[in-house]
């Protein structure tokens, strides 16, 4: 069976929006073997998905899941209309956000896990880094004069650069920004604490 839900201020959508930047028809939601697709219908602000990394991607047509989250316009005050696609499906409605919750479930303990990996591997690394002077120092002992020196200089700049390099910080700063674009309420996009992922509780009302 396909079903097609046309999504935009005159749409057919589950809620009313009435956004300037959003089109009378913006957007459509087809259904078909359960298989979601979300067509953009030549909007003039654009029709956006959310992607793994928590950043919206602007799309032509796109295969979705149901509970993809969609951004119609732009993010200032004349557009930036989101919602979980399956909220905008008769029959769909409701007020119940497991799926919902079990995924961020997901990506929480995703993103976690890969955060503590990486803090692993950088105390690894620092410890590297902590000892390779030392060993520079003792292979400079036996150097005289100013070539000792030199050399050494030289291997405490060469530490310092690499441990430039070796130590990951800039993967774990885009984690927690993908932690925060993606950890929120799936209803009124409060950013959700451990408690909140863990138990499926949160202050807005929806049912985890």
């Amino acid at each position: 069976m396909r079903k097609e839900i046309v999504i935009g201020r005159e749409g057919d959508q589950l809620f009313k929006i009435e956004a300037v930047g959003v089109s009378r028809r913006h957007a459509r939601i087809i259904i078909e073997d359960d298989v979601w697709m979300l067509e953009d219908l030549n909007s003039a602000n654009g029709t956006f998905v959310q992607m793994d990394n928590g950043q919206y991607e602007r799309i032509g047509n796109r295969r979705i899941s149901p509970i993809s989250r969609i951004r119609l316009g732009d993010e200032t005050v004349n557009g930036g209309v989101s919602f979980i696609a399956r909220k905008a499906v008769p029959g769909m409605e409701g007020n119940d956000y497991r799926l919902e919750f079990n995924e961020i479930e997901k990506i929480f303990d995703k993103i976690q896990e890969e955060r503590r990996e990486i803090r692993a591997k950088n105390k690894q690394k620092q410890l590297l880094i902590t000892l390779l002077p030392l060993v520079l120092m003792l292979v400079s002992i036996p150097m005289k004069g100013m070539a000792g020196v030199w050399f050494m200089r030289g291997s405490l700049a060469f530490t310092s650069v690499l441990g430039l390099f070796l130590i990951n910080k800039n993967r774990e700063v885009e984690l927690i920004e993908q932690g925060e674009n993606l950890l929120v309420c799936p209803q009124c996009g409060r950013p959700l604490s451990k408690y909140d992922i863990k138990s499926h509780s949160h202050l807005c009302g929806a049912k985890g």
